[in-house]
């Protein structure tokens, strides 16, 4: 993939979920995790096969700086409820991050073309790796703590009035985290219900006996 392509594509990408993120969106499996997984493997693919041991060092430098603030931006994210299911929003700390991010990787890329403009440009092939691993490992953090909300979470948000989609992998978890809570809360109160936890359990088995 030549270096404008790359460029126009990264601007897109980063504009596309700076956008639909900060209007508040349905929190889904497949955009926060397989969106970011396909964005990886396309930079593994755009890769030059000649690289230097220093553009090697400042790739991986920068995509391990892409992979901490992900997880910042992942922690910085609201999450709110919304007809039973989970939302997601940036935050201004979101975005705070991800200018932060960008700025850091303009920066490494003004350091490493003034050291080694060789390195340099076979390091800016690697955007798109550093990019995705941001996204997943947000993505990764989002999943997480909306596995742990009582609303239920989607894989996909469903289209031209199709049915919303789930994940039977993140029903397990949330299920067996409600069931977790809801059988803890019995027991500490003593009584049969568990509040919110029983509701979204009782979500579960009316979906399941459909």
């Amino acid at each position: 993939m030549s270096d404008p392509i790359e460029l126009i594509l990264i601007i897109a990408l980063i504009a596309y979920i700076l956008i639909r993120r900060m209007a508040g969106q349905p929190a889904q499996g497949k955009k926060l995790l397989i969106l970011p997984a396909i964005i990886m493997v396309i930079g593994i693919a755009s890769l030059s096969h000649t690289w230097s041991p220093f553009a090697i060092g400042f790739l991986v430098a920068t995509t391990g700086v892409s992979f901490i603030i992900g997880i910042l931006r992942g922690v910085s994210i609201k999450l709110f409820e919304k007809d039973g299911v989970v939302w997601m929003r940036y935050t201004a700390t979101t975005v705070v991050l991800w200018v932060a991010n960008i700025a850091i990787k303009i920066a490494a890329a003004i350091t490493i073309a003034a050291i080694n403009p060789v390195a340099a440009h076979q390091e800016s092939s690697g955007l798109l790796i550093s990019l995705g691993m941001g996204v997943l490992m947000e993505g990764v953090v989002v999943a997480l703590k909306a596995v742990n909300t009582d609303s239920r979470v989607l894989w996909a948000k469903g289209k031209d009035g199709q049915a919303d989609r789930h994940s039977e992998f993140l029903d397990n978890l949330q299920y067996n985290r409600a069931n977790s809570n809801s059988n803890s809360n019995s027991n500490r109160n003593g009584t049969g219900t568990g509040g919110t936890s029983s509701s979204l359990l009782a979500s579960f088995r009316n979906r399941n006996n459909h």
